[in-house]
């Protein structure tokens, strides 16, 4: 294609629109078309600072990339019944089964990242007694802090009943 149709709106939105298509023409991720419009805007800033283009065409085009979707299936997540089966199953493995076990369970239990799981387990010193025992601690506090919502949220419903409310 010449650059000189690369000024046609019509051009470019089909452009665009192949970013968002992988190489077997399926459908890319939402993100990686993002990505790639702007590392395409960034190409066209250059062009502009060499003075292939007067302004970026882009600039102008009206055109939107297809929505992130942020939600995650429920199928594709494990109910608390086979997550138990399943880190049971990691436990059983011989050599590294309780290694996993404790980085698995932390990832769910505790909602943590697998980068947040390996700094714990370095501060830990790679021991995994040690991991255990942040672990139980974690969730020592995190039952500690919801027992004391429930309870401050139990207080605050039964201030609002009060006198006023018939009985």
């Amino acid at each position: 294609m010449p650059v000189s149709e690369l000024d046609e709106p019509d051009a470019l939105r089909r452009g665009l629109d192949a970013l968002c298509r992988k190489l077997d023409g399926s459908a890319a991720a939402a993100k990686t078309a993002k990505r790639k419009k702007a590392a395409i805007n960034e190409v066209f800033g250059v062009a502009v600072e060499r003075g292939y283009f007067v302004q970026n065409p882009l600039a102008g085009l009206r055109w939107t990339a297809p929505e992130v979707a942020d939600e995650v299936d429920p199928d594709c997540v494990p109910n608390s019944l086979q997550l138990a089966r399943l880190l049971e199953a990691v436990k059983a493995l011989p050599g590294r089964g309780p290694h996993l076990y404790a980085f698995f369970g932390c990832m769910y239990y505790a909602a943590m990242r697998p980068a947040e799981v390996i700094m714990t387990w370095r501060r830990a010193g790679q021991s995994i007694q040690v991991l255990f025992r942040y672990y139980a601690e974690f969730l020592a506090e995190a039952r500690h802090h919801a027992n004391r919502l429930i309870e401050d949220s139990m207080q605050r419903w039964d201030e609002r009943e009060g006198p006023w409310r018939a009985c």
